[in-house]
């Protein structure tokens, strides 16, 4: 099938991603501010989530959480035993009290606040 397929070529990036980066060094992912480019929603200000953006903010953090959980150490599941509709409400809890940081920094909090409840490898 077409997504086995993709699956196969996506290991075989992310894997040539990781080599690379682990050839690098860390500190190739960000310029000498600490500043990175941010793709997507994680762009937005946390004042522009709406009912209406739910489901593209959940997208996004989906990724977001992927890529954590696969470049992470020790690191299986960074939600834990929350769903990802729990993150995206954690995600809104945390942006009203927010309201001029970015989505993306909502994200960095949800990290900061769940690296120690996370998931390791089974």
């Amino acid at each position: 099938m077409a997504w086995e397929r993709w699956g196969r070529v996506s290991a075989r990036l992310a894997l040539g991603m990781m080599i690379g980066a682990g050839l690098s060094g860390a500190a190739g992912a960000a310029d000498r501010n600490g500043d990175y480019a941010i793709v997507g929603y994680g762009s937005y200000p946390c004042s522009s989530l709406h009912p209406d953006t739910d489901a593209g903010v959940a997208n996004w953090l989906a990724g977001y959480l992927t890529a954590i959980n696969q470049m992470y150490d020790n690191t299986y599941d960074l939600k834990g035993d929350l769903d990802l509709d729990g993150v995206v409400d954690w995600v809104y809890t945390y942006c009203s009290s927010h309201s001029n940081e970015g989505i993306s920094k909502a994200a960095t909090a949800f990290f900061d606040s769940r690296i120690s409840a996370r998931r390791s490898a089974p």
